[in-house]
């Protein structure tokens, strides 16, 4: 499939958060063409972290504190 995002192609997107903001950036960028393996979510709740995951279409990482430690 043909990328459409306006984003360069490998642009890295880290979300404070996976509610329901995050969850419509997230498939309004994946629809887009964004690659899902860029997309770093990170939510203190394991509920929301478990909702992630279990989407369609989910970001490769989503974890407790996977944004903000320094990691590229």
């Amino acid at each position: 499939m043909q990328s459409t995002s306006s984003l360069p192609e490998n642009t890295k997107i880290a979300l404070i958060g996976g509610g329901n903001m995050a969850r419509g950036l997230i498939g309004g960028l994946l629809g887009n063409g964004a690659n899902p393996a860029l997309i770093t979510v990170s939510d203190p709740v394991a509920a929301g972290r478990a909702a992630l995951r279990g989407a369609d279409r989910s970001p490769a990482q989503v974890g407790e504190a996977a944004v903000g430690r320094g990691e590229d």
